[in-house]
């Protein structure tokens, strides 16, 4: 679980250094929304993921259940920072820096492209005949 939170905002982040790399606004090219999504398989759930200032900050709020469990969490991320919590607990969390920050900062776009795919791909993602990345 804790992987998944951390692989999607380092996806998320690889996606915010892009960006500056291909002189655009942000790692998207609209400046806000909201992104809902389904868990499926050993681990069921939801999750939203709220985008703004064209990706440069973002909040996701899961939950997910996985073996009777029910886990809640909050991930915001912020600049180089992230923030993680449990709403249950909201007097405790976790501040750090984003672990891939300066592995992105010394890549180049293709680089960074390549790492996001080989990401892709161990989550069991790959491209499809259109290009785009599917499950």
């Amino acid at each position: 679980m804790k992987t998944i939170i951390l692989l999607i905002i380092g996806l998320t982040s690889l996606a915010g250094i892009t960006y500056s790399q291909n002189q655009a606004k942000g790692p998207f090219k609209f400046k806000s929304g909201i992104i809902e999504y389904r868990y499926s398989g050993d681990k069921t759930g939801t999750a939203i993921h709220y985008i703004d200032d064209y990706g440069l900050k973002t909040a996701a709020y899961t939950e997910i259940t996985s073996d009777g469990e029910l886990t809640k969490s909050w991930v915001v991320s912020t600049g180089e920072y992230q923030y993680m919590w449990d709403p249950a607990n909201p007097t405790q969390g976790m501040k750090m820096k984003n672990p891939l920050m300066n592995q992105i900062k010394q890549s180049s776009s293709g680089e960074i492209d390549a790492l996001t795919l080989e990401s892709y791909g161990k989550m069991g993602m790959k491209k499809n005949r259109n290009g785009k990345i599917s499950w």
